[in-house]
C-alpha cells in the first residue's frame, strides 16, 4: 500500500477554518449578550406598565367610588341648585324693584328743625326720634333715599356722630354770634348751593326745614329743569313758613309736617 501524502494546503485551510469557527463563536456571544441586555429591558418595562396598570386600576376604582357617591347625592344636589336659583331669581326681582325707584335726596336744616321742635314742645329734640321720623315721611313706596346730608353747627360733636353713623354726610359751620349774646348758625347758602351740585344724582329734592327763604331755590331748579324733579319739604308743624304752605296749595311742592310731640 502505497504511502499517502498530506496536502500541503491542509494546515493552513484548518487554520483559517479555526479562526472562522472563533469568530462565528464570538459573533454569537455577542448576539447572545445583546438578548441577555434586551430581555433584561423588556423584563423592567414589564415591571413598568404592570405599576402604571395597578396606579390606573386604583384611579379607576376611586372613581368609580366618586360617581357612586354623586350617583347617591344626586337628588339633594338638584335640589339644593334649584333652590340657589331660585334665591338668585328673588334678589334679582328686588334689586331691580329697588332701582326701579325714585332716589332721593334729604337735605336736613338741622338747627331749623331743632329750634323749631323745641320751642314747640318745650323740651329737647331727641335727634334719632326726630330723623326717623323725617324718614318715615318721606319713604314712600315709588321711592327710596339714596343721598342724606345734613348741615349744623360745627360745635354740636354728638350730633355729628350720631349722624354720620346713621349714613348722613355731614356739612359743619361755625356759629355766629349776635349782638344781644345769643348763637346764630345760618346755613342757607351752604345747603343751597349743595342742592344745585347734587340734583343731578336724584329724582326728589327733600329739604327738611320749614325755612321759607328756599322757596326761591325751587323756584329756581324748577325754572331751569321744569318738571324734572319732585320736591318734598319737611317743616315742624306750626313752624313752617306760609309761603311754604302757598306752594304746597299751588302743587309746587308736597309738605309734610312734622308733629313737635
Amino acid at each position: 500500500m502505497p504511502d499517502q501524502q498530506l496536502d500541503p494546503q491542509f494546515p493552513s485551510r484548518a487554520e483559517n477554518q479555526l479562526q472562522k469557527t472563533r469568530e462565528e463563536l464570538k459573533q454569537a456571544h455577542i448576539t447572545i449578550e445583546q438578548l441577555k441586555h434586551n430581555f433584561h429591558e423588556l423584563e423592567k418595562e414589564k415591571s413598568r406598565l404592570g405599576k402604571e396598570n395597578q396606579k390606573l386600576t386604583a384611579q379607576s376604582q376611586e372613581s368609580i367610588s366618586v360617581l357612586s357617591e354623586i350617583s347617591l347625592k344626586e337628588p339633594a344636589l338638584i335640589h339644593k341648585i334649584n333652590d340657589l336659583e331660585a334665591e338668585v331669581k328673588r334678589l334679582k326681582t328686588q334689586v331691580e324693584s329697588v332701582n326701579s325707584l325714585k332716589r332721593a335726596g334729604l337735605f336736613v336744616d338741622y338747627e331749623n328743625i331743632r329750634i323749631c321742635l323745641e320751642q314747640k314742645s318745650q323740651r329737647a329734640m331727641d335727634p334719632v326720634k326726630t330723623l326717623d321720623a323725617i324718614e318715615n315721611l318721606i319713604s314712600t313706596g315709588d321711592r327710596r333715599i339714596s343721598m342724606r346730608v345734613a348741615y349744623l353747627p360745627s360745635n354740636f360733636k354728638d350730633e355729628q356722630r350720631l349722624l354720620i353713623k346713621k349714613g348722613y354726610e355731614v356739612f359743619l359751620k361755625n356759629p355766629g354770634k349776635r349782638k344781644n349774646g345769643s348763637f346764630t348758625c345760618n346755613v342757607d347758602i351752604a345747603m343751597a348751593l349743595d342742592v344745585l351740585e347734587r340734583s343731578g344724582q336724584l329724582d326728589v329734592l327733600v329739604l327738611a326745614t320749614g325755612d321759607g327763604d328756599f322757596l326761591d331755590l325751587i323756584n329756581f331748579i324748577r325754572a331751569r329743569h321744569k318738571d324734572r324733579f319732585a320736591f318734598d319739604v319737611i317743616g315742624v308743624e306750626g313752624s313752617i313758613n306760609v309761603e311754604l304752605m302757598d306752594a304746597e296749595l299751588a302743587q309746587k311742592i308736597r309738605l309734610h309736617h312734622l308733629p313737635p310731640a
